[in-house]
């Protein structure tokens, strides 16, 4: 999506930009810059600890890390979202007001 594209997004539909933006910020499949521990079992753990201590702990703190700033990467996107949706919310709610207003007035006339 290109910039005009994107800004005229951003105006017409608010919620969606924001969803836009949550899945640009999340990132898509790519390499990632550690070897997932998750996926090894108790024994390659085990091995590998007692091969390369210094490397095992390396790798730790690097999936530690990464995986925590994807959670903050997330949670940033949330917000954006529900505070896109809230802006929204809110002026589907004055455009509301204003409709009974005007016909709390064209009442008394």
């Amino acid at each position: 999506m290109d910039q005009d594209e994107l800004m005229d997004l951003k105006e017409s539909d608010p919620v969606a930009y924001a969803r836009h933006l949550y899945n640009e910020e999340l990132g898509s499949e790519e390499a990632l810059p550690y070897k997932d521990i998750t996926q090894m079992s108790r024994e390659q753990l085990e091995d590998w600890e007692a091969e390369d201590p210094v490397g095992f702990e390396r790798n730790l703190h690097r999936q530690v890390h990464y995986e925590s700033q994807q959670a903050k990467a997330h949670l940033r996107a949330e917000a954006r979202v529900q505070s896109a949706q809230m802006g929204h919310a809110s002026s589907h709610d004055k455009m509301v007001s204003r409709i009974a207003e005007q016909l709390r007035q064209s009442r008394r006339r």
